[in-house]
């Protein structure tokens, strides 16, 4: 998960680039995305056990509250500021939840 966020800001790029290459590095960039979703939305299945897990539902509620709740917000950054200041902040999003699970997450001694 760490080089796929690790990868993310470079979509600081995107509001710079023309639109061909804004588009290669959009494609990356939504690969990027796509590999550390899926791989944090497995993590719960591989950290506790099968009773403990309810299941992706949650997830993807989650997924479109935030979705439904940054529209707005992202439309009233646009208007003043332009979509430079939206890539900007989104570009580290990634790198700053990577940081959240490692320190949340802990490796358990390997049961013998």
């Amino acid at each position: 998960m760490v080089p796929f966020a690790l990868s993310l800001p470079v979509g600081v790029l995107v509001a710079y680039l023309p639109s061909a290459p804004a588009l290669a590095v959009i494609c990356l960039l939504t690969f990027a995305h796509m590999a550390w979703n899926t791989n944090l939305m497995t993590m719960t299945n591989d950290l506790f056990t099968a009773r403990m897990v309810g299941s992706a539902g949650l997830g993807g509620l989650g997924s479109g509250l935030a979705g439904a709740l940054s529209t707005p917000v992202v439309g009233r950054i646009v208007d003043p500021f332009g979509y430079s200041a939206v890539f900007g902040m989104m570009g580290f999003l990634h790198p700053v939840a990577m940081c959240i699970v490692l320190s949340l997450v802990r490796r358990q001694p390997a049961s013998r």
